[in-house]
């Protein structure tokens, strides 16, 4: 088992998800979702998704939910949150349930690359080891 370079980037707000995808797609195959449901969908119709970065508040299934949903299916699939939301009861709860880490919106673009690009290697080591 290999870890994938699709990412899926869920977030109900629109100007993020198309900053977010249009700055990853150099680098990375990014798929979309405006909420937990559409996320799950598209996790399980697209094989090649090993990254999912998302919000934590969203309409019709929150982040959290969607973390632990995940979980379930993939331990290996890396989960990163974003959140404007400054309650740390909250990223802590997203990191209980298995988000690898959590940031804060608004989201600096070369953190977040530098950050998936570890989480990355890290997951790709564990996964060669388990092998």
């Amino acid at each position: 088992m290999s870890v994938k370079s699709g990412l899926l980037i869920v977030d109900d707000d629109h100007a993020t998800l198309d900053s977010l995808s249009k700055y990853l797609s150099r680098e990375y195959t990014t798929y979309r979702a405006r909420n937990g449901r559409e996320a799950i969908a598209k996790f399980n119709t697209c094989s090649d998704i090993g990254i999912i970065l998302s919000d934590i508040e969203m309409p019709e299934m929150e982040g959290t939910e969607l973390i632990e949903r995940i979980r379930v299916q993939n331990r290996d699939i890396i989960i990163i949150v974003m959140t404007a939301v400054s309650s740390a009861e909250k990223a802590r709860e997203a990191m209980t349930k298995g988000a690898d880490v959590w940031l804060s919106k608004p989201i600096d673009l070369e953190t977040l690359e530098m950050t998936i690009k570890t989480l990355f290697s890290s997951k790709k080591g564990k996964l060669h080891l388990q092998q």
